[in-house]
């Protein structure tokens, strides 16, 4: 098996640069701390930019799943709707359900309540036998986990600038730090939920390429039947 298939370059990046970003964001947000006197002592050479680069890439993995709670919790806020666990109106509908219930191997008496497992079975397909279209829904995909991982890093940001904003306060800039901490909390309020919503656009978009090189893939006979 083909190591570079299972993992790529942008599964990569779409770790490192949110764990960077985070990463920067802890600095900050730790000098305010007693840690402040060893991180002025850190000196940045080839060794520290290996290791921030290593270290960045840790926390972007470490913090994901702290992400997709986030995200989960706004959709549930939000009441948003998966995209993948219907079928678009103007796909074809009747004709994806054709095509999957004879690719499948599915009786024709026996009722599809379509789902995101349903769709899951077409990715797979999609993936397998027409390439060129799975280039474009990977593409889709690698986004929208680049996007669910930026949520911990502006959270982090946003405590960074509420935490900053609380040292003006104590050291008398008052007019700074209250400005401070309302820009911090609304910006990251402001752009957690934009993120979330480009995430769910980013899912249409993915819905709509899967399904249509599914139903582009059954007419050529590109899938074969199983039973």
């Amino acid at each position: 098996m083909d190591l570079s298939k299972q993992f790529s370059f942008t599964d990569f990046l779409a770790y490192f640069f949110p764990g960077s970003f985070a990463a920067v964001g802890l600095y900050f947000l730790l000098i305010l701390s007693p840690a402040q006197k060893f991180l002025v002592g850190v000196s940045f050479d080839i060794t520290t930019g290996l290791v921030f680069l290593i270290f960045s890439y840790i926390i972007g993995v470490i913090l994901s799943p702290f992400s997709s709670w986030v995200v989960k919790f706004f959709e549930k806020w939000k009441k948003f709707k998966s995209n993948q666990n219907v079928i678009p109106s103007d796909l074809f509908p009747d004709e994806i359900i054709k095509g999957f219930r004879e690719v499948m191997g599915i009786a024709k008496d026996e009722k599809i309540n379509w789902s995101r497992s349903h769709y899951r079975i077409c990715l797979m397909l999609v993936t397998e036998k027409m390439p060129l279209v799975a280039q474009r829904v990977d593409r889709q995909r690698n986004v929208a986990l680049f996007r669910r991982n930026l949520i911990s890093p502006l959270i982090i940001w946003g405590l960074t600038g509420l935490s900053w904003g609380t040292w003006l306060i104590t050291q008398n800039f008052i007019e700074w730090g209250v400005s401070l901490i309302v820009g911090s909390i609304s910006l990251t309020a402001i752009l957690v939920g934009v993120t979330i919503s480009r995430m769910h656009d980013g899912e249409k978009t993915e819905t709509r390429e899967t399904l249509s090189g599914f139903l582009a893939g059954y007419k050529l006979g590109a899938f074969t039947k199983q039973k």
